[in-house]
């Protein structure tokens, strides 16, 4: 008798090799279900709960309009993709987000033992080992379009400690998946490092994060991922925060960034409003005219938005989020992209009010312990 209660799925290029492969089988142990992988397909996620045959429905994921633009089918794989574009300032790992957002399943706490103990891994790309490298390296360290399914699998595999990137390579990143504490520098040219970034153990999972040097910065960066994650992965852990850090300068510059906040806030809803109103009239047939102009103040917003990005870091990551919902909407009506863009906008808008709350916090304490502490 056939099995009916095997799901089919069609990883990402990146993400094939056989260590992820081996984890998700080992995720889906705890359910009822099977699974089976199929051959991947660029970097398309393709989950299947029925038959192989029918490969259209019910799937998640995103693909491709016959112009070659990308449009996603469900929130989750937007996640996804919105990850990896981050680069070095990803959220998460991108298998803990198909294992744990994509497909709904649950990590493993202890991942089985793999096969590679190395400590170090070093990798290059092509244009750096063509402008400084005088010296023969091994093929395998050499990263290029060809073998980035090979790097990813090596990566996963791995129990490095630490993963040296010589090049531009910072998108290989998201695919680090740390089972420790363990660092990753970035280096633009010899001996000048780009990025370091080390781990932060969440919920006995591990995080890659930058490091600011700068100690009032790296709190507040601290703040937005916590506001972030929370909002979109469902994540938390406590910020350390205690009353040596409670200085003039964390509330001066918590006072600063909550002012940006409003006004960054007040512009999403705004853009909520008008997409609210764009979806009223092109559901009441309003004019044409009408509708043209709601979606005029749309943009208008947007180019605000994207004025306010050099006035704090953090809002260059929310922009991306919500210009990666604007522009990689699936062909519909209109009055369902007005409800889309309604729904990017609030979204984002939540992310911000969750940072805006912990600034709250953060200024009762200052009230609290008057007279403040420090120079």
């Amino acid at each position: 008798m056939a099995n009916n209660n095997k799901v089919y799925i069609n990883l990402p290029t990146e993400l094939s090799g056989k260590y992820m492969k081996e984890e998700i089988t080992n995720s889906f142990k705890v359910t009822a279900l099977d699974v089976a992988f199929c051959s991947p397909e660029n970097e398309n996620i393709f989950i299947n709960l029925n038959d192989i045959k029918t490969k259209k429905e019910p799937s998640l994921g995103y693909q491709k309009d016959q112009k070659g633009q990308t449009f996603f089918k469900d929130k989750q794989s937007l996640i996804y993709h919105f990850n990896k574009t981050l680069k070095s300032f990803a959220l998460a790992p991108q298998a803990y987000i198909a294992i744990e957002n994509v497909l709904g399943l649950k990590t493993q706490s202890e991942r089985s033992p793999y096969l590679s103990s190395n400590k170090v891994i070093n990798l290059y790309s092509e244009p750096y080992i063509e402008q400084y490298i005088d010296h023969p390296v091994n093929h395998r360290q050499i990263v290029s379009k060809a073998n980035i399914s090979d790097i990813v699998n090596c990566l996963h595999a791995s129990k490095a400690t630490k993963v040296i990137l010589n090049g531009n390579l910072d998108y290989l990143v998201p695919y680090i998946y740390p089972q420790r504490h363990a660092v990753v520098e970035i280096f633009g040219s010899p001996n000048k490092l780009k990025h370091q970034l080390k781990t932060r153990r969440i919920n006995n999972k591990y995080f890659l994060e930058i490091r600011i040097k700068d100690p009032t910065s790296s709190f507040f960066y601290d703040l937005f991922l916590l506001s972030i994650r929370k909002v979109l992965l469902d994540i938390e852990y406590e910020v350390p925060f205690n009353k040596k850090q409670a200085h003039k300068e964390i509330f001066n510059k918590a006072d600063i960034i909550k002012s940006k906040l409003e006004t960054y806030y007040e512009l999403l809803m705004f853009g909520v409003k008008y997409s609210t109103y764009l979806f009223e009239d092109g559901y009441n047939s309003r004019e044409e005219k009408l509708l043209f102009s709601h979606q005029d103040k749309i943009n208008e917003i947007c180019i605000m938005l994207n004025k306010l990005e050099s006035q704090f870091f953090c809002f260059e990551i929310t922009n991306k989020y919500l210009f990666t919902q604007l522009e990689t909407m699936p062909p519909a009506s209109l009055t369902d992209l007005a409800l889309l863009q309604k729904e990017a906008f609030e979204e984002t808008a939540l992310i911000i009010s969750a940072f805006f709350d912990l600034i709250k916090t953060l200024l009762k304490q200052k009230s609290k312990d008057n007279p403040i502490n420090g120079n």
